[in-house]
């Protein structure tokens, strides 16, 4: 045995050695394999061959060029090198940066530097409840509870109110908790569940004060009417009104106004319910007899006007609505017995009764007068012959014209040496003869010898019809956009030089390079507000034609548009910030302004949506029409488009949320019609809004009603630019233009070709500049833009359903 024991040690000790030759062997033999991948540029490989070698650090810094931060930040922490493993996480994804923050405080590796280091790199990846706790580590209460906040806001931007309330709450924000709780109550669908939810924000917000906000809670969780009987408890009649307008109680809120001894309130109320007569009764209470007679002419109610108008002492207004409501003899009576002759017998003449007309002369002892009337008596024709036998062509020509006999008026003025009035009419009567090349020619001449009380752009406009009819497009354009240089709302001259335009078209392409932003609006320095970089306009409220109520404290302009003037105010009765919408006084005169915007106030009055600016209040003040709504902070989508495009799940998420906007538009049959970025405001919370119903079009159960051909070129859909019949699929369409614009930086088509492109031109494929667009998110957009809306998504709703199930992919991923 004492031989055999030295020799069975030595043994082992060489198979020892020999193992510890062969792992370094081996480790060399991996070592020179990670060199060799190194060298490849294959930096995952590497690191697995140099953690296996047991050459932690180099492994770590592979890891970290192969973008797996995470590892690298495991292997620094076995190397007992916390610093290292935090700084491995630097750059790195949020996932990997939440997992890595979650093993180092594990690992207990984070002194106060380092924790409050790891805070500033997960408040950067978005990750703030993360960020809140290492802050509250590192000791910054403050960095702390601003991390904290905006874990809630995102939590709301994300939908997620309930959980957003629960940080708000842990953080002592009494109020935001409440605010978050009533808005998750908006979006619950059980009605017990939103109920208890709005009962609970309704008595946080009573607690802390805020009685408005606290009915407002109530009305959502479906106890509107505990809502208004909160606030008529405190007396608050108005408020308690303006609540029940909220929620589409028009009547009820109307008849809270009257108790209020606020009649005008009251009319707007009666007016959005439509419910013309009850809302002039309310002005007429008020004193405003004026107000009164326009609501009912715009519902068409000619008698009820002339009543008002007559208790006011305005007999001529009065027999004036009379002749619309076809009561001419009534207006005549009027007219007489105010001893007012001359609108009577005009308003007989021109409805063919020249014989009462005659009467009526005779009776009031002008004999002469009605006998010449009765030899005038008769059709057009008779006139003509009269006129001509006086030797007085054009008059007759004229009358000829208006008859249709239009060759006839052009031989009797062919006949003799023309005036300028003759040389105009026979232009006319050429065309009407199809004879295009003579009557541009009289036109022409008439513009060298313009005739009396004829305006040049009605000559002009002569010309240019006469051109488009032969052909001659170019020249057309130019005559017509001469006309619109001095006087742009003159007939359809804007839309036909549109027109003219899109035929001229002839290139079938249409993308534009990529991320070229689109053409910013047409302001100078001077109309923008200040924060906007611009001078700045004098304060408003210094202006008394603001068209603003007095209720409303006007505290400086944001905008200005086609439409009119954006303010933001002050509401002095319910202490909130809102928006004012105000249509020019001088447009506001005009009858068929005043129709579109009050067409524009009842149909956003029907929408309650997240997603939809709300409309608090409208009606007239003296003649600017105006709009109050809610304020949202934050830019349009335009402004932001401005910067780049959007990342894709960003657009998925937006783009998801207006769409749920129309669905909830369209299933209350309101069309937008105009959807665009410069209509979708995007909040402080990444929320948008779609904003500007303006052209919107209220569908009708019965009828084939045929769109007309309103709306911004960029985005229109072909069946708008066509004037064929509109609904939500078109709306889907202009929603798929946007969509693109966010991915791409720039629409479909270039704005000068749209109208043609929109119609005939297949959507250039995004891919060329935005690669990484995935196959579902093309196939959804391309379906929106398709030119049949057959072919297009069935609803806005499964767009948005669609939008949403992608982004979520992208977030997994």
């Amino acid at each position: 045995m004492e031989l055999i024991l030295p020799v069975g040690l030595g043994a082992a000790a060489l198979i020892a050695g020999a193992l510890v030759l062969a792992r370094v062997a081996k480790r060399r033999a991996v070592k020179k394999k990670a060199l060799l991948r190194t060298e490849w540029g294959d930096h995952l490989g590497a690191a697995k061959l140099f953690e296996e070698s047991g050459d932690l650090r180099r492994a770590a810094q592979h890891y970290i060029d192969a973008g797996d931060r995470l590892r690298a930040c495991e292997l620094r922490l076995a190397l007992k090198d916390p610093a290292g493993a935090l700084e491995a996480l630097r750059g790195g994804k949020p996932e990997d940066i939440e997992q890595g923050a979650n093993l180092l405080e594990a690992k207990n590796a984070l002194d106060r530097q380092g924790a409050l280091a790891l805070a500033q790199l997960a408040r950067t990846a978005g990750l703030h409840a993360t960020a809140g706790r290492l802050f509250e580590r590192g000791g910054n209460a403050e960095e702390a509870k601003g991390s904290r906040l905006q874990e809630a806001r995102s939590l709301a931007a994300a939908g997620k109110h309930l959980e957003a309330s629960a940080v708000y709450k842990k953080l002592g924000e009494a109020r935001a908790a409440a605010a978050a709780q009533a808005e998750a109550a908006r979006r619950e669908g059980d009605q017990a569940r939103r109920r208890e939810l709005a009962q609970g924000a309704a008595a946080a917000l009573k607690q802390l004060g805020d009685v408005a906000a606290a009915a407002e809670a109530l009305a959502v969780g479906g106890a509107l009417d505990d809502g208004v009987q909160m606030l008529r408890d405190l007396g608050n009649l108005t408020g308690a009104a303006q609540l029940l307008q909220w929620h589409g109680e028009q009547e009820k809120a109307a008849l809270l106004f009257l108790q209020a001894n606020d009649p005008r309130a009251a009319a707007r109320a009666y007016q959005l319910a439509g419910k013309p007569a009850e809302a002039a009764a309310a002005l007429e209470r008020a004193g405003d007899c004026l107000g009164a007679a326009k609501l009912l002419v715009e519902a068409k109610d000619f008698k009820g006007a002339a009543d008002v108008h007559l208790r006011a002492g305005s007999a001529a207004a009065a027999a004036e609505l009379l002749v619309q409501a076809g009561d001419l003899d009534g207006a005549v009576k009027i007219w007489s017995d105010a001893g007012d002759l001359e609108p009577a017998v005009e308003a007989l003449c021109k409805r063919g009764r020249v014989r009462d007309a005659a009467a009526l002369l005779e009776q009031r002892g002008q004999s002469e007068r009605a006998a010449a009337m009765l030899a005038d008596a008769g059709d057009l024709a008779q006139r003509a012959k009269l006129l001509q036998a006086k030797g007085d062509n054009d008059g007759a020509a004229q009358a000829l014209l208006e008859i249709g006999k239009a060759a006839e008026a052009r031989h009797l003025l062919s006949k003799g040496t023309l005036s300028p009035m003759g040389r105009f009419l026979l232009g006319r009567a050429c065309m009407a003869c199809n004879d295009f090349l003579e009557a541009s020619q009289h036109f022409a001449a008439a513009l060298d010898n313009p005739p009396r009380n004829v305006s040049r752009q009605d000559v002009l406009y002569g010309m240019a019809r006469a051109f488009e009819a032969q052909g001659r497009a170019r020249e057309a354009i130019t005559i017509l956009q001469e006309i619109q240089q001095s006087e742009p709302g003159y007939r359809d001259a804007s839309f036909r030089t549109r027109l003219l335009q899109a035929r001229l078209e002839v290139a079938p392409g249409g993308g534009l390079p990529p991320f070229q932003s689109a053409p910013m609006p047409l302001n100078s320095p001077a109309d923008l507000p200040v924060e906007w970089g611009g001078a700045g306009l004098p304060h408003p409220a210094d202006d008394h034609r603001t068209g603003v109520p007095p209720r409303y404290v006007v505290e400086r302009e944001l905008g200005r548009g086609a439409m009119g003037v954006v303010y933001r105010a002050l509401d002095s009765q319910l202490g909130r910030t809102v928006a004012i919408k105000v249509l020019d006084a001088k447009a506001g005169a005009d009858p068929r302004m005043r129709d579109y915007f009050l067409r524009e106030a009842r149909a956003v009055a029907q929408l309650v949506h997240p997603n939809i600016v709300t409309l608090f209040d409208a009606g007239l003040e003296g003649t600017a029409p105006y709009l109050v709504m809610e304020l949202v902070e934050g830019e349009d989508l335009r402004n932001r488009l401005q910067r780049g495009p959007l990342p894709m799940r960003e657009a998925a998420q937006l783009i998801a949320a207006v769409a749920s906007a129309l669905d909830y538009a369209h299933a209350r049959k309101i069309v937008h019609r105009d959807v665009k970025p410069e209509n979708i405001l995007v909040g402080a919370d990444g929320a948008p809004k779609l904003m500007d119903f303006g052209v919107a079009h209220v569908m009708r159960e019965s009828g084939d009603r045929r769109a007309t051909v309103i709306g911004t070129p960029v985005y229109m859909a072909p069946e708008q630019i066509k004037g064929e019949g509109i609904g939500g699929f078109t709306d889907t369409y202009a929603l798929g233009g946007v969509l693109y614009e966010c991915l791409v930086g720039a629409p479909p088509f270039d704005p000068n070709g749209a109208l043609y492109h929109h119609v005939n031109t297949p959507v250039p494929d995004p891919r060329q500049w935005r690669p990484e667009i995935t196959d579902e998110l093309l196939a959804l957009m391309m379906s929106c833009l398709a030119k049949d809306p057959a072919d297009r998504p069935a609803s806005a709703k499964a767009v948005s359903e669609k939008l949403l199930s992608l982004a979520a992919a992208m977030q997994a991923a």
